[in-house]
């Protein structure tokens, strides 16, 4: 009697249940809604209003959810307020979300996100005896957009996201709780579909 021994391959593509994947590359108007801080004892003001550059990635499903990333970065200026000194702050945000479209199909596509990450202050100060300091900690945020696909996978992204974090400094007693208000526009390539 003969044994007959079937092996079974299954290839898995993305394809069955993937939608898309997105890369966008864009401009990020920021605010501050919190601008006072202290670091060693110095107290900082921040500019309120800076422009940042950034970059995302979302991977779609078929149902409208996306996973992704995206990553921040701005130079803001401040200036002390307890004494005589000012310099910059090297901002960074890395983000991780989870993001639900609308009309997905369609030419104009809305969309909310919510996640979380996390955000690094590089302190320098450049004139008179400030401190300089690296803040790190956690970041939450949620976000509304939109894009509007055109001509091969091309498109336009534009939303809004408000990002709070809270940040230590080597020192535990360098705290800084705060928010930001974002605003983004860029342009997206959409591929895999």
């Amino acid at each position: 009697m003969k044994k007959i021994i079937y092996i079974f391959f299954i290839f898995l593509s993305p394809a069955a249940y993937a939608g898309y994947s997105s890369i966008s590359i864009g401009s990020y108007n920021t605010r501050w809604e919190t601008t006072d801080f202290t670091v060693q004892g110095y107290r900082f003001r921040a500019d309120e209003n800076e422009q940042a550059t950034g970059i995302a990635y979302q991977y779609g499903f078929d149902f409208g959810l996306s996973v992704g990333g995206a990553f921040s970065a701005v130079t803001r200026d401040f200036s002390g307020t307890s004494s005589t000194f000012s310099g910059t702050i090297n901002e960074k945000h890395l983000l991780a979300n989870a993001n639900y479209t609308f009309n997905r199909r369609g030419r104009f596509r809305p969309y909310i996100e919510a996640g979380f990450g996390f955000t690094r202050l590089g302190i320098q100060t450049d004139s008179g005896t400030g401190p300089d300091s690296t803040m790190r900690g956690i970041n939450r945020h949620v976000g509304v957009g939109a894009s509007v696909s055109f001509a091969g996978g091309f498109g336009m992204s534009f939303g809004a996201k408000y990002l709070d974090f809270d940040v230590v400094g080597s020192d535990s007693a360098d705290r800084m709780e705060s928010s930001l208000t974002s605003y983004f526009v860029g342009m997206n390539v959409t591929f895999g579909r």
